[in-house]
């Protein structure tokens, strides 16, 4: 979280501890940090056992928690590879298209959608979202485009 100060997140974790006092530590940052993170920045702050809870937390362990939060590094050592992208970036440039129809402005007549174009977005559902929509937006103008 560079982008914030160490009291911003300070003052966010207390907000969570106010609200999310009735579960463990183990899913405290859900929904702030990916899992696996945030088990790490718990068990750097010195929380022992992530069925910890987090009604048990105290100023001092949430001030650890803010400046392991702020200043945590990992070192990227690599990926898994293309079997198990999720996504991956290029494709065609959407400036070629009618943004109204997802038409190819040199080719009229041909109509794209979904992951031919160089849109991508995170991890949640986002691609499978643009992949329907487009494929709906590019279908319904190709079938327009066919009536006299």
């Amino acid at each position: 979280m560079p982008e914030y100060e160490t009291t911003e997140v300070f003052g966010l974790l207390n907000m969570r501890v106010r609200d999310l006092s009735h579960l463990t530590t183990e899913n405290f940052f859900t929904g702030l940090l990916n899992k696996r993170i945030g088990n790490v920045i718990a068990k750097k702050s010195g929380i022992e056992k992530l069925s910890y809870p987090v009604s048990g937390f105290n100023k001092n362990l949430l001030w650890s928690m803010a400046y392991n939060i702020k200043f945590f590094k990992a070192e990227i050592i690599g990926t898994n590879g293309w079997k198990n992208a999720q996504t991956t970036a290029g494709g065609a440039a959407t400036k070629q298209f009618y943004s109204a129809t997802l038409e190819l402005k040199r080719v009229p007549g041909l109509y794209c959608c979904g992951e031919i174009f160089d849109i991508y977005g995170e991890c949640g559902g986002y691609n499978l979202q643009w992949a329907w929509s487009s494929g709906y937006l590019a279908g319904a103008s190709a079938a327009g485009s066919l009536i006299c």
